[in-house]
């Protein structure tokens, strides 16, 4: 099975269990966000597996916030360089109708890396 990957929302590593009571589930989930999945075992003649794989199922949500994180980023990069295009056109006397100075702050924090780590 393949390692996994850290929670898709917060950056922590998931943990990954094997219930304890009977039910035969196995779960891997965020201990700060609360997100978790889990898979049912399957008793066949002569085998045993479960019921999905379930880290490539975590693995394949968290590939797909890592996509929506870079588009997002990519947006506001857009964005970005637009707003310095207004203002500059506005510095040049071809004055445009709309202030964009207050985006350049926020698309500069926006593409700040934030961290994977919790604060201590």
């Amino acid at each position: 099975m393949p390692n996994l990957l850290p929670c898709p929302f917060c950056g922590r590593e998931p943990y990954c269990t094997e219930s304890v009571n009977g039910t035969n589930m196995l779960y891997i989930g965020c201990s700060r966000c609360g997100v978790s999945i889990k898979a049912k075992k399957i008793f066949y003649p002569g085998r045993t597996e479960w019921s999905r794989d379930i880290k490539v199922v975590w693995n394949r949500r968290a590939e797909s916030a890592e996509a929506e994180n870079r588009r997002l980023r990519e947006a506001v990069a857009t964005i970005q360089t637009r707003a310095t295009e207004v203002l500059e056109n506005c510095n040049k006397g071809h004055a445009e109708f709309v202030d964009v100075r207050w985006l350049l702050p926020l698309t500069e924090a926006a593409l700040q890396p934030r961290p994977t780590e919790p604060q201590k």
